[in-house]
């Protein structure tokens, strides 16, 4: 980094964290209401959670979290709710992965903190799903259940595999997104707490050095 694009970028504001957090919101909710209406076998909740929870900071993200899956209830019904804790978990992972521990500062740190997100995510909604809800709400990537108890697994077995294999797929696919919409944040603007780290996974990503 230069002098001169140092002095181009300014501090991220009380404005710009506002317009980050309302459209984390918003992302997450078209998230919602795609994988809803094409009936994905994925969730594409959280990619705002992400972006707020690295660029602004973990609770932020919770704020995201809880006002996505709040909003959720008339996508997809009341169980919205105890699944914000899901969220919940995933902002904080990621928040404190990347800002304390400074896991978004090269891809494969970044790679490693997706992951320990999709674990840490279905840590949570696997004992939700199975005392809560009968080990499903109707999801599209519930099939796998099914098909797993049909082979002879028991169901908490059957709901723990479906649900690692989508949180997995479905958080690879969101961290990514997100990483992109948070490395061009960082392009413009400085972020407190973070400095230069969050710029480095993409610009430096033929390198791939830890």
């Amino acid at each position: 980094q230069t002098s001169s694009d140092a002095r181009t970028r300014r501090q991220l504001g009380p404005r710009q964290i506002i317009l980050i957090i309302s459209a984390s919101i918003l992302l997450n909710l078209a998230g919602h209401l795609i994988v809803n209406f094409l009936r994905l076998p994925l969730f594409f909740d959280m990619i705002g959670t992400a972006v707020t929870a690295i660029v602004v900071g973990p609770w932020a993200g919770v704020v995201v979290a809880i006002v996505t899956n709040t909003g959720g209830v008339w996508l997809s019904g009341p169980h919205s709710i105890w699944f914000s804790l899901v969220n919940l978990v995933g902002a904080l992972v990621w928040g404190y992965g990347a800002r304390r521990f400074g896991m978004a500062s090269t891809l494969p740190r970044y790679f490693i903190l997706t992951i320990l997100v999709a674990l840490s995510c279905s840590a949570v909604a696997v004992p939700l799903l199975l005392s809560l809800f009968h080990g499903g709400v109707g999801h599209a990537g519930e099939s796998i259940v099914w098909t797993l108890q049909m082979l002879g697994q028991p169901q908490g077995l059957a709901v723990l595999g479906s649900n690692l294999v989508n949180s997995l797929a479905d958080k690879l696919i969101t961290g990514f997104v997100a990483l992109v919409a948070v490395s061009s944040i960082a392009a413009r603007w400085v972020i407190p707490g973070i400095g230069d780290r969050l710029r480095r996974p993409l610009a430096d990503a033929p390198e791939g050095a830890a």
